[in-house]
């Protein structure tokens, strides 16, 4: 130790500094642990989440096709008509018979009353009060089947008046007026653009670590200034065979410029 202290009384002041510089400064902390998070990014689609295929209820000829591709229309909405001419004889008819068979069931009504009267007084046969009573059944009967009838053309006649059951645009028209549509036709596509779905697809790999309520966030080219915070809603148990890859679903309210079809950028 005191040749040490010799040899450093013997160096000078700048020698001295010199050596001090030489070491290299060490800060140590405390490990801890904690997760890290990992984002991956993926490519995919916009796709209208209602997107109705509105399809005839009653066979036809299509009178008028009254909306155009393209159109803007509201729940409710007139979009064609088929000829309902057969629709109202039919009702007519029903309404006709209901008013003939209310009034021969009211005097049969009667009859069986008076026939019931004179039994008790042993002034006719039981079998001819069993025979008006019966009559008077069977036309209680008819009469039902009259007013089911009546309901059937009033329901063919609204079913002829085809209107959306949506708010949304005319995305495409399958017929033109005159053509002849049976039940189960399809007429025209409704488009709702205000609830859209995101289809995104990753690897399968990314299988284990993809679930249901991890954030997040959506842009598209045809906004690229607007981007979406949101969750996934539900990833696909099944992989594409082609490329190998499980879709997430993310269901989104549209901020507005977004359009179906549309290409969507998305970072989980």
């Amino acid at each position: 130790m005191l040749m040490t202290a010799l040899a450093w009384g013997n160096e000078s002041p700048s020698a001295v500094q010199k050596a001090i510089s030489l070491h290299t400064p060490v800060t140590a902390t405390r490990a801890i642990s904690r997760n890290l998070e990992v984002w991956e990014s993926s490519v995919g689609q916009l796709e209208a989440r209602v997107e109705p295929l509105i399809a005839a209820q009653v066979a036809g000829q299509l009178g008028v096709v009254a909306v155009e591709v393209g159109q803007l229309i509201e729940q409710g909405q007139l979009l064609a008509e088929i000829n309902a001419e057969d629709f109202y004889l039919a009702e007519a008819m029903a309404m006709a018979d209901i008013e003939r068979l209310q009034a021969l069931l009211h005097a049969q009504h009667l009859k069986t009353a008076r026939y019931r009267s004179l039994v008790k007084k042993e002034l006719t046969n039981q079998s001819t009060l069993d025979d008006a009573e019966a009559q008077e059944i069977a036309l209680k009967a008819q009469l039902t089947s009259s007013k089911v009838r009546l309901q059937q053309a009033q329901r063919n006649i609204k079913k002829a008046h085809i209107t959306s059951p949506v708010d949304g645009r005319v995305d495409d028209i399958r017929v033109s007026p005159g053509d002849y549509v049976a039940v189960g036709s399809p007429l025209v596509r409704i488009t709702n653009q205000q609830r859209l779905r995101a289809r995104l697809p990753f690897p399968e790999t990314l299988l284990p670590q993809l679930r249901s309520g991890l954030p997040v966030s959506l842009t598209s080219p045809s906004a690229p200034d607007v981007t979406v915070q949101s969750v996934i809603d539900d990833v696909r148990p099944s992989v594409t065979v082609g490329s190998r890859a499980a879709q997430i679903i993310i269901n989104v309210d549209n901020p507005g410029p977004w359009k179906p079809g549309a290409t969507v950028s998305g970072t989980v």
